[in-house]
């Protein structure tokens, strides 16, 4: 059996002239990670601190490129920034750029009501500045987006190119040996200060997405890599049982953090840096080959994962989004898409990556730029030639149809896919207004659901009631997050808007994760007078007496602006809610959606 994994890893990741020879128990950790992202992103019940995957791969992340440019300081007596940078390059767009361009086919087909935030997102996810993005774009957590999770690998590049240049300048011009090991902990520490500080319950985003707040992770990985030197030779100055004692000790820590943390500032700020110290000392541990955690982490399956870790990283988002798995779902749908999963990073390791760090397209470019004179040399001419036209037509025509579903294929689509009614009242002129010296036709309120679009824009509280408003409301776009705050509806809407959206009706849900303050004053700002904004009230979270209030004040001030009563309609009806999960049980989802309809059709029928 043994025998099987090995060779399955062979033929997936075959070894080349310049790969690194790292211990099996650094793809083991990498796994961890991944596995634990994944399963946050599936929704997975138990796993509440998924967030602290993304800490454990930055640590890893922060020691392989440390690791990899002082091998590179040591063997070269220089780090050669230009070909350092072109390495990485190579090896983190070419798998990006494909799963960009299949994923946009894939969304116009699929799940077309996606387009819009996906073209928002379309060259930052490419360039890597998606988590500055959604920073300064959004401004919240909120701003789901199909390729919002690219932020962790935005996040990475940004470090990458920070700290390469560093330890450049710290080699070029102080030339001193403990520099580097001051620098990385010098910075994790200003690192985890500004996060501390930044932090903020009610817009997180800046301190969780921004490069400057999370790089300590990388730079616990990058001072741990500083330290060790060469790990096998400093590793020996400790007893195995103290290390043993120090990993599995660490290894316990972190899976009890990352079933049981939360939230809050203390456990999103200090349990990210304890997370990261964690996996340190693993690692730590780890360099001995005969200890536990290295036997653990060094086990095949283990390795595999870890070493298409990118791969899968890619893939999760783009199949739990086309499987309708991203608020959670049946077992054997979330069994499909990880097996999707596993074969498109199987796919892209052993035909992407792997080529690629084989040096395949240097070889194909030297081959053809070659005069070939043997047998043999004009054989593998020909060869080369075949398989470069093969590439570049399947490139162009991913390249064609990503274009064509991005920017010409109409968003305005039910999920299904099919065309759904247009906005048949135009942008310009109020509800009932006739505009005589304009020219234009007066606006005239639809009728029904099927006369116009719906946006419906809410948090973790109506999760459960997706399906409902899917299926019981003609042309409605649910976009419905958890860790959404109200301040993020207005750049939400502007994002569909921008994207091409058009509708009059637009939904709000986002009273029950914090105040609302003047958030309602904002998206109705962005919205058109004629569009008609409805907000669910609350019942059952800690700002309900002040929310509904404000959505009371707001709806009396305001025209074309209703309130849907969810707080009267749920009255004494405790089987509508679900505690444990401190959202909407399937009754009251079914009655939430129900609500929702009959209030606009209300209106629409006034």
């Amino acid at each position: 059996m043994l025998q099987f994994h090995s060779r399955i890893v062979d033929y997936l990741f075959p070894k080349s002239n310049n790969s690194t020879l790292l211990f099996p128990a650094v793809y083991g950790i990498r796994a961890i990670g991944i596995i634990v992202v994944v399963l946050k992103a599936l929704n997975i019940p138990f796993i509440k601190g998924g967030s602290l995957g993304y800490s454990i791969l930055f640590v890893v992340s922060g020691y392989l490129i440390t690791e990899s440019m002082m091998r590179r300081i040591e063997k070269e007596n220089k780090l050669d920034l230009v070909k350092f940078y072109k390495n990485r390059a190579s090896k983190i767009f070419p798998s990006l750029v494909l799963m960009v361009l299949i994923f946009s086919i894939l969304l116009a087909i699929f799940r077309r009501s996606f387009l819009p935030q996906f073209r928002a997102d379309f060259i930052p996810g490419l360039l890597g500045f998606e988590n500055l993005w959604q920073i300064f774009k959004y401004g919240n957590l909120g701003a789901e987006s199909p390729l919002g999770f690219l932020w962790a690998l935005s996040a990475v590049i940004q470090m990458i190119i920070v700290w390469s240049l560093i330890l450049w300048c710290i080699h070029s011009f102080l030339k001193d040996d403990r520099m580097p090991l001051i620098a990385a902990g010098a910075l994790a520490l200003i690192s985890f200060v500004l996060m501390a500080v930044l932090y903020n319950s009610e817009t997180p985003a800046r301190a969780l997405l921004g490069t400057d707040t999370r790089c300590f992770s990388f730079f616990i990985g990058a001072a741990l890599a500083c330290y060790t030197g060469n790990p096998r030779d400093r590793i020996w100055e400790y007893p195995v049982f103290i290390m043993d004692i120090l990993g599995v000790v660490s290894m316990i820590a972190l899976v009890l953090m990352v079933v049981l943390s939360s939230e809050s500032k203390m456990l999103s700020v200090g349990f990210n840096l304890l997370a990261s110290l964690f996996t340190a000392c693993i690692l730590l541990s780890a360099f001995r080959p005969s200890s536990v955690l290295a036997r653990f982490l060094g086990f095949t399956p283990f390795s595999l994962i870890g070493k298409a870790s990118y791969g899968i990283y890619l893939w999760h988002m783009p199949f739990i989004l086309l499987l309708r798995l991203e608020n959670g779902g049946k077992w054997w749908v979330i069994l499909i898409a990880l097996i999707l999963m596993g074969i498109m990073a199987a796919v892209n390791a052993r035909f992407v990556e792997g080529p690629i760090r084989r040096g395949v397209i240097a070889d194909t470019y030297r081959i053809i730029d070659g005069t070939p004179k043997s047998t043999y040399e004009k054989q593998e001419y020909k060869r080369a030639i075949a398989k470069t036209r093969i590439a570049l037509i399947v490139g162009l025509m991913l390249l064609l149809l990503s274009l064509i579903s991005i920017f010409l294929i109409s968003n305005n689509a039910g999920e299904n896919g099919a065309i759904t009614p247009s906005n048949q009242g135009g942008n310009s002129g109020a509800q009932g207004e006739n505009n005589e010296g304009g020219g234009e036709e007066a606006y005239t309120l639809p009728k029904s659901f099927n006369d116009t679009n719906t946006l419906f824009i809410g948090d973790e509280f109506a999760l459960n009631a997706q399906a409902a408003l899917i299926d019981n409301i003609p042309n409605i776009t649910a976009d419905i997050a958890a860790s959404r705050y109200s301040t993020s509806a207005g750049p939400i809407f502007e994002a569909y808007s921008n994207g091409g959206w058009e509708g009059d009706i637009v939904i709000l849900s986002l009273s029950h994760a914090g105040e609302l303050y003047d958030s309602l004053d904002d998206i109705r700002g962005r919205m058109r007078e004629s569009q008609l904004l409805f907000i669910v009230n609350d019942r059952g979270s800690d700002w309900e007496q002040s929310n509904n209030s404000t959505i009371s004040e707001f709806v009396n001030s305001n025209d074309n602006t209703y309130a849907i009563d969810w707080y009267g309609a749920s009255e004494n009806h405790p089987e509508y809610f679900d505690t444990e999960v401190g959202g909407l049980s399937q009754e009251g989802a079914a009655q939430y959606a129900d609500l929702v309809k009959i209030t606009v059709e209300a209106v629409l029928n006034n």
